[in-house]
């Protein structure tokens, strides 16, 4: 699994996707920049036009949870300028004190008008008269808010300047030669420095917001024999393989077209050919309707529920034709091989719930008989394609704060559906929960099926169970002369009868012909 992310993230290099830093860079959100001339002065702040930022490529970033470590040449305004934001003066003259110390340690030497104007910023600025220097003074608002701030210097940010690139990337290569022990590389197989904690993880649902970790060991019994409190050490994986592999697994979390959510479980998937083709296939594959959701795909005036359900089967007959013919409808071919990851959150880790690599076609085959065994007869105004996330949601009971099955049925459907698997038995015995269950605030006493619950049965009827499917069809079939088949709709119509003369007496009815018999 690592290794494919490594390989994943060789091939985001190679194809210059925006957002994905390079070795001992991060990509993060820029709230505004700093602006120094010459001579070390602060002469202006540049807020971003909106709150997401601008995003940059910026030295790595350290791991802080608390205590002082600054960031190199972009960090918050209690680094940059000693401004107290949290009322603890004391504190941000430290932070400040120390981002002195490591940018002067950078930049020393280096022969640049940028590099030499942020070090004589750095020289004369005063923690102490922050508060009243106008230029800070007259911008309270985006200093104190939190965000990342950069330096600019004569129309060009800083770390542009060429100079201070090549500086950030021979202080990345120092500290990552002889600062950790070398060991064979359990991704790459290669000898080189270990990555004792690995960066964090993020956007996966239920997890911290600050991040959480893929690998770690933080106990004795999670150890091996001579890796005592060596926490990376004890399954070796190299700061390149560590760096690459959680940079290209953030850029995934962090792009709705190669994410999809599902109950607790956040699920990824991509490709090293045709990758963002492929994706965009997959997406409408497993969330029907997903590329009319897109913005600017709802620019036209709004749709009624049957338009937009006829609009969402088209999207996803179009795609399923195309893929019948041997290619996508962007002409990519369904041999380039693909990879589904599937995460849930732990505390303060990741869980790796599945993973899965085959072809997109093998992928696709699996989805399109996954729907065909759900389909069934339905209202105008539901469409054709009923997605994983919504089969779950039929288990629910929707007064619920929270689906208790969600967590534990999501990632087990949506496996299922890809491998071509027997369907989770949970799915089967929730919905016939659910539909016992409806019947309670029911007058009529009348066992309600709805839509998806009964596709559920049906599929799983068939799947699981080996039902044929000239059996369960998708209509009422008034030619199937089978004895059990037409007992049970004669049933059905005789508990009908019952109810709605009951309803009809205005007589409250505990019980159908179904609960007695």
């Amino acid at each position: 699994m690592l290794r494919s992310l490594v390989d994943y993230y060789e091939y985001l290099l190679d194809n210059e996707v925006e957002g994905v830093a390079r070795p001992g860079w991060s990509s993060v959100p820029v709230g505004a920049l700093a602006e120094v001339d010459g001579a070390g002065n602060l002469v202006g702040i540049i807020p971003a036009e909106d709150k997401a930022g601008w995003k940059r490529q910026v030295p790595q970033r350290v791991e802080r949870s608390s205590g002082v470590s600054a960031n190199l040449l972009c960090d918050t305004s209690s680094y940059l300028f000693g401004v107290d934001a949290k009322g603890k003066p004391d504190r941000a003259v430290k932070c400040f004190n120390d981002a002195k110390e490591k940018n002067t340690a950078l930049l020393k030497g280096v022969d640049s008008p940028a590099a030499r104007a942020v070090l004589a910023f750095f020289s004369r600025w005063e923690p102490s008269q922050a508060p009243d220097h106008p230029v800070i003074a007259s911008n309270k608002e985006v200093v104190l808010s939190g965000r990342n701030i950069a330096f600019y210097f004569k129309g060009k940010e800083v770390l542009e300047d060429d100079e201070v690139v090549a500086a950030v990337n021979r202080a990345a290569q120092r500290s990552n030669t002889g600062a950790a022990a070398e060991m064979r590389c359990l991704v790459t197989g290669e000898r080189a420095p270990v990555a004792r904690l690995h960066p964090k993880i993020k956007g996966v649902l239920g997890a911290q917001s600050s991040g959480a970790s893929l690998v770690s060991f933080n106990a004795a019994a999670f150890e091996s024999y001579g890796c005592e409190e060596a926490q990376g050490f004890n399954a070796p994986v190299s700061e390149y393989a560590a760096f690459a592999y959680t940079t290209a697994l953030n850029y995934l979390l962090s792009d709705p077209m190669h994410r999809v959510r599902i109950g607790d479980t956040t699920v990824v998937f991509w490709s090293v050919e045709n990758d963002r083709e492929a994706a965009s296939v997959f997406r409408e594959g497993i969330d029907p309707g997903f590329t009319l959701r897109l913005p600017g795909a709802g620019d036209s005036p709004k749709k009624n529920p049957e338009q937009q359900a006829r609009d969402a089967d088209a999207s996803l007959d179009a795609t399923m034709a195309s893929i019948a013919k041997g290619r996508t409808s962007d002409g990519v071919s369904l041999d380039v091989p693909f990879f589904v990851l599937g995460l849930d959150p732990n505390a303060a880790r990741v869980s790796v719930r599945f993973f899965l690599q085959d072809s997109l076609g093998a992928f696709m085959a699996n989805i399109a008989e996954h729907y065909k065994r759900l389909a069934i007869a339905h209202g105008p105004q539901q469409s054709n394609y009923l997605s994983p996330y919504r089969l779950v949601m039929e288990t629910q009971n929707s007064n619920a704060k929270r689906g208790d099955a969600a967590s534990i049925l999501a990632g087990a459907l949506l496996r299922s559906i890809l491998t071509d698997a027997p369907y989770p038995a949970a799915l089967y015995q929730d919905a016939l929960l659910r539909v016992r269950a409806t019947q309670d605030n029911d007058e009529k006493k009348i066992r309600k099926v709805s839509y998806g619950r009964a596709a559920i049965m049906k599929a799983v009827l068939i799947k699981n169970y080996g039902v044929s499917e000239e059996v369960l069809t998708v209509d009422l079939n008034e030619e199937n002369a089978s004895v059990p088949y037409l007992l049970d709709r004669l049933f059905s119509e005789l508990e009908q009868t019952q109810a709605d003369a009951a309803y009809l007496d205005r007589r409250k009815l505990n019980a159908t012909i179904v609960n007695r018999y």
